[in-house]
């Protein structure tokens, strides 16, 4: 993965831990951009954050305490807590946790491991294995998309969200060819191309500047909700820059936080909170408030002060050997990415595993990818097709959409709502289509067996070829 010249030689700071080496770690950047990200996911997801009725949102506020005086005090005690109080809240979550909250639970599993490690001087190690999570999960959403039902125009989710995007500009991607064919393909050869570049010397600026605008852009447009995970991915990609470049935008993001002032930043914080709150209250009480009315006009000033920096970071030094090893602790992190990059193909778990919003279809060992379609592995799932529903069900939803249920979804949806008295019939069924209520896939189980019936949820599968953009999975997931 790497030869003894391509390792940065400064790393003297890595081994003292020491209160002054963390001082003086010339990726102190990363304790202003990664609590930012925490805070604009927060806002991104504020249904969750402000369900106070589910366990999950009082989960959520000690991750926003932490995250805010993060911000403003940036030591090891308090970058422990954010982290270890985000992991708590993914378990909490589960199966509901998007790409970029898988992404958030990596950087967070690799901050707990270079803390427990190396304490004052863990910021020194925390770049290298950062990138390698950037390149194994980037890599699997693009690769996941290289399916037929992602070029097949009248189904694509670069349609879907290129339409959300149009919208801003009066026009509907979908209703021409050529611009249905143009986001399509710009997705896919801009998604490639980035780890591409990253990973290689002589293109790694290029693919910083790359990554950024064409990140930055597309969070600008609220329908497509996307401004969580382009500030995690600044997160990611700033752990790019070169060793000068990097103490010179830690320099730039010191000598602006001085200027602002804790009183400041802390106002902002509160102000995003408070608009979240106003704006969801407004909206229970049928006033048609945007929902991005306090967090886009707030994200577009931070994209605004972190583009400000491309040219000192980018252009102003070459780029380096690119260090990508690792200490032992973080081994653990990079196995636990490569899993969820692999889980679909496994059939192990396709829902939430860097494959969102990409059309892949994956069922009975194939699936629609352009290169594995025959997959030599997997867990065979009998699917059920939703014949009849209760008045208060949820599950018209996979009536309406078409869609399968895998059985494991099934059960899981039948154990979190025993009321439902739903009816299902086995989609492959050779004796005809015999309904089976639902309440007949309850099954006694056990807090272990609950938790790995949430983490290997499988996504619906479309009953018509091809397979459908869902914005949901729907409530089996």
């Amino acid at each position: 993965m790497h030869r003894a010249g391509d390792l940065n030689t400064d790393d003297a700071s890595a081994t003292e831990e020491t209160p002054a080496a963390f001082d003086a770690s010339r990726n102190r950047w990363f304790l202003t951009i990664w609590p930012l990200a925490v805070l604009f996911h927060l806002a991104g997801n504020d249904s969750w954050l402000l369900s106070f009725s589910e366990p999950v949102g009082w989960f959520q506020l000690p991750l926003l305490v932490s995250a805010t005086v993060l911000l403003v005090t940036r030591s090891t005690a308090w970058s422990l807590a954010v982290a270890t109080s985000h992991l708590v809240v993914v378990v909490v979550k589960l199966p509901l946790v998007g790409n970029h909250e898988v992404f958030l639970g990596l950087v967070h599993l690799a901050v707990i491991g270079a803390i427990v490690t190396r304490r004052g001087a863990w910021l020194e190690i925390i770049v290298p294995v950062l990138r390698w999570v950037f390149f194994i999960g980037y890599g699997a959403i693009a690769i996941s998309k290289l399916n037929h039902a992602f070029l097949d125009p009248a189904v694509s989710c670069a349609a879907v969200f290129g339409d959300e995007f149009a919208r801003w500009f009066g026009l509907v991607v979908s209703d021409s060819p050529l611009l249905t064919s143009m986001a399509i393909w710009t997705t896919l050869v801009v998604e490639l191309a980035i780890p591409i570049l990253l990973s290689l010397r002589i293109s790694r600026r290029h693919g910083l500047v790359l990554g950024l605008v064409f990140h930055t852009v597309l969070a600008f447009e609220p329908f497509g909700h996307v401004f969580d995970f382009t500030s995690v991915l600044y997160v990611l990609f700033f752990c790019f820059l070169s060793s000068d470049a990097a103490r010179d935008v830690t320099a730039g993001i010191e000598g602006l936080r001085q200027r602002m002032g804790t009183g400041w930043i802390i106002g902002l914080v509160v102000v995003m909170a408070l608009g979240n709150v106003a704006t969801n209250e407004l909206l229970a009480r049928g006033f048609p408030t945007p929902t991005w009315l306090f967090d886009y006009p707030l994200f577009m000033v931070y994209a605004g002060l972190v583009l400000q920096f491309v040219p000192s970071m980018v252009f102003a030094y070459a780029s380096e050997p690119l260090r990508l090893r690792v200490p032992p602790v973080h081994i653990l992190v990079l196995g636990v990415a490569l899993a969820n990059a692999f889980a679909p193909y496994a059939q192990i778990r396709t829902s939430g595993a860097f494959n969102m919003y990409s059309n892949l279809a994956v069922a009975e060992q194939s699936s629609n990818h352009l290169f594995l379609e025959a997959l030599p592995f997997g867990r065979d799932q009998h699917l059920y097709r939703v014949v009849s529903v209760d008045a208060d069900s949820e599950l018209d939803f996979y009536m309406e959409h078409r869609l399968l249920i895998p059985e494991n979804n099934l059960r899981h949806y039948a154990n979190e709502n025993p009321w439902d008295t739903s009816q299902v019939v086995l989609s492959d069924s050779s004796t005809g289509a015999e309904t089976v209520a639902l309440r007949s896939f309850q099954g006694d189980s056990n807090l272990l067996q609950r938790f790995l019936h949430r983490l290997l949820l499988s996504r619906a599968v479309q009953i018509d070829e091809p397979e459908a953009c869902l914005r949901s999975w729907g409530p089996a997931n």
